[in-house]
């Protein structure tokens, strides 16, 4: 005969009703005792229709059914404190703090109670759960995940219609409520790039730019101050007044500050040419 403290079912909820994953105690002990392997117990979840899952919709009942089975060709017992065989628990997944346990709200006998199995015989308790929590309040609705990742999307461009499909896998016809969606898109910066246009122009520079995305760009460096707006990835032509040193010079440094729509920038250093000032001008 093996003395047991109690026979474990124990349900981690990850995502509400949307997903559950289970674990019954393999050695069956729970407060004390000691285990004894010729017994196992499984744990199986089904849903109102009977059919073994782990996924429910929002408000459906859950079956929790515990199989205890003597793997021993000889008969065997169990032998528990109390009345009190097994128990049932609801975790959070992620913390394991106990949302619900089936035996909260009731008493059992204090006597010494024994369970007689068959060689290679089992038991079943069936135990069906309604979704409320230890707190009075129901379950919540799970979260979803796309079918594909959105990183099949990374660079590609951003702007347009979203569209979330959602399919009803057929758990329930009835329940169900579709609260709606967010999407967050985190930006790369813009890249730009430039050059010497090569058009020769009285005190200012031509510099030929690209920017990938639609950008405002300004210059700055040996050119005044001016702001350009540029088409994603097609090349504009930027006319910036030269300063004196870079007209004096006939050339000089450009920088170039883009900026996209989402406010990422970028910069670009231009080595151009323009006409040089003669001297005493």
């Amino acid at each position: 005969m093996a003395r047991l403290g109690l026979v474990l079912g124990a349900a981690f909820l990850t995502f509400g009703y949307a997903k559950c994953t289970f674990l019954s105690d393999p050695g069956a002990v729970s407060g004390g005792g000691s285990s004894n392997s010729d017994f196992s117990t499984t744990l199986t979840l089904q849903d109102s229709g009977g059919a073994p899952t782990t996924s429910f919709a929002m408000g459906q009942a859950i079956q929790f059914d515990l199989g205890i089975q003597n793997q021993s060709d000889q008969a065997d017992s169990l032998s528990f404190p109390d009345a009190q065989i097994y128990d049932f628990y609801v975790l959070d997944a992620n913390s394991g703090t106990v949302r619900w346990r089936w035996s909260a709200d009731k008493t059992f006998t204090q006597t010494t109670t024994s369970l007689t199995f068959a060689a290679n015989s089992s038991k079943a308790y069936t135990v069906t759960w309604n979704g409320v929590l230890a707190d009075g309040t129901q379950l919540p609705a799970g979260s979803g995940k796309p079918t594909q990742p959105l990183s099949t999307f990374n660079g590609q461009a951003s702007g347009g219609t979203w569209t979330v499909t959602v399919v009803d896998i057929g758990i329930s016809p009835t329940l169900g409520t579709w609260n709606g969606w967010t999407l967050q898109i985190n930006h790369a910066n813009p890249t730009i790039t430039g050059s010497d246009a090569g058009l020769k122009v009285k005190k200012k520079f031509a510099i030929k730019a690209t920017c990938d995305a639609n950008c405002t760009v300004k210059t700055g460096g040996a050119a005044a101050a001016t702001t350009t707006k540029l088409a994603a990835n097609s090349p504009g032509l930027i006319i910036a007044p030269a300063t004196k040193k870079a007209q004096k010079k006939g050339k000089g440094q450009v920088t170039l500050t883009a900026t996209d729509e989402t406010g990422g920038t970028a910069t670009a250093s231009v080595n151009a040419k323009t006409i040089k000032a003669k001297p005493g001008k």
